[in-house]
């Protein structure tokens, strides 16, 4: 996938702020130009406006465009779990799982960066993550 432009930077910055309508219309704009890499950052502002089933179309096109990138996977997992789709959110924990397996060049920069932020490995950064999913799910669910 392409880097971020400088419309899709804005679009961050405003929802950093907190402006999430006014970064949807401009993760809306990136999108229109042929960014594809907005419909990720798209889906996670989205997910932050608790839209999640939206951020799932969103995050299920960034995954055409970009199939072997674990942490998409991730996200999708997350806003999965936030609707109340937990097997589905399993399958995609599990293809998480599979492509860290992978030796690529996306999985040795993200497995030297989860060292960097103090995670054994690739493999334990998302076994964090998705206790802290499990965390989200126990929020939505106590008794589930």
């Amino acid at each position: 996938m392409a880097y971020t432009s400088d419309l899709e930077s804005a679009a961050l910055k405003d929802e950093e702020q907190g402006n999430f309508d006014q970064a949807l219309a401009k993760f809306d704009l990136a999108i229109k130009e042929g960014n594809k890499h907005a419909y990720i950052n798209r889906g996670l502002c989205l997910i932050n406006m608790d839209l999640d089933l939206d951020a799932i179309d969103d995050l299920n096109i960034a995954i055409q465009y970009d199939p072997m990138n674990a942490i998409l996977y991730y996200f999708r997992a997350f806003a999965k779990t936030m609707t109340g789709d937990y097997a589905s959110a399993l399958a995609d924990k599990q293809k998480i799982f599979e492509l860290i397996k992978i030796d690529s060049n996306l999985n040795r920069k993200e497995a030297d960066e989860a060292v960097r932020s103090g995670y054994v490995g690739l493999d334990n950064k998302y076994v964090s993550l998705f206790d802290d999913l499990e965390k989200a799910k126990a929020q939505i669910e106590p008794n589930g």
